[in-house]
């Protein structure tokens, strides 16, 4: 039986077994590895009556967001970006070339100024805009940075505005009113 493994390649000595997960070839396909490598995005079954609305806080260049995306097709259901908001443009244009979304769908700005949080004052109009956006969320994304919660920054990890990023969250809950949210952070 062929395997196929995932990681870094490194062997104990020459002859050993890798020291990474290693999985049957069939199952590595059907985790969809060719996924990863396609220059082009796979087909949906668009026989669903609307798609799936998503929105990203703290979007970067779209990790989150291709990955709910994916699962979504995985699922038969088509998923559609509505809003990427992040203060890094260049990761914006990331996303906006990775994914073919336009202008209007991206918002570059922070979103701790968007909802009031981490010393920044509430922009009224931005949040309006969000709603305007993205009328109808299905589904929440968020990755806020994690610097202020990694054990590795023991410098400044309990004095970090950062910190207090996750709170926008329950903000944008209420005011797009998705069914779902999710929020991934480090430990």
């Amino acid at each position: 039986m062929q395997y196929g493994c995932f990681g870094s390649h490194s062997f104990a000595s020459a002859g050993a077994k890798p020291t990474l997960a290693c999985v049957p070839v069939e199952t590595a396909r059907d985790l969809d590895a060719d996924f990863l490598r396609a220059a082009t995005r796979p087909k949906v079954d668009k026989k669903r009556p609307r798609k799936l609305g998503v929105v990203d806080l703290f979007s970067g260049c779209g990790g989150l967001t291709i990955g709910a995306i994916e699962g979504a097709r995985r699922k038969g259901v088509e998923a559609e970006l509505r809003l990427a908001v992040d203060q890094w443009g260049a990761a914006l244009d990331v996303l906006q070339c990775s994914l073919d979304i336009e202008d209007e769908r991206v918002l570059e700005m922070s979103v701790a100024s968007i909802f009031g949080v981490a010393g920044q004052s509430r922009d009224t109009k931005a949040r309006q805009r969000l709603k305007d956006i993205a009328p109808t969320t299905d589904l929440l994304l968020a990755g806020p940075p994690c610097q202020g919660h990694s054990a590795l920054n023991n410098h400044t990890r309990h004095d970090d505005d950062r910190n207090e990023l996750y709170v926008a969250m329950a903000d944008a809950a209420e005011l797009l009113e998705p069914k779902v949210v999710i929020i991934e952070n480090v430990r």
